[in-house]
């Protein structure tokens, strides 16, 4: 969840999953669930967001972070 002091953490880490590319642009699909429980953790509107890290192996290069737009769960 986004706060304006700190970031709750809803799920931690997926497990990795090995990709090899086949062209210059692929477009992916998750499904993360998550329990109402646990984005229902403030008075007011609740969002959330996902962050990514794309990581080369053969060339141990750092990370790619990236994130999505907010997503509102619950009127605020």
């Amino acid at each position: 969840e986004h706060d304006p002091s700190d970031d709750d953490i809803v799920k931690n880490w997926l497990p990795e999953e090995p990709w090899t590319p086949t062209t210059t642009q692929d477009d992916w699909t998750w499904t993360v669930r998550v329990k109402e429980d646990d984005v229902d953790t403030e008075l007011g509107g609740e969002e959330i967001y996902l962050q990514i890290a794309l990581r080369n192996m053969t060339t141990s290069s750092p990370p790619i972070l990236g994130r999505s737009r907010l997503i509102q769960v619950s009127p605020g």
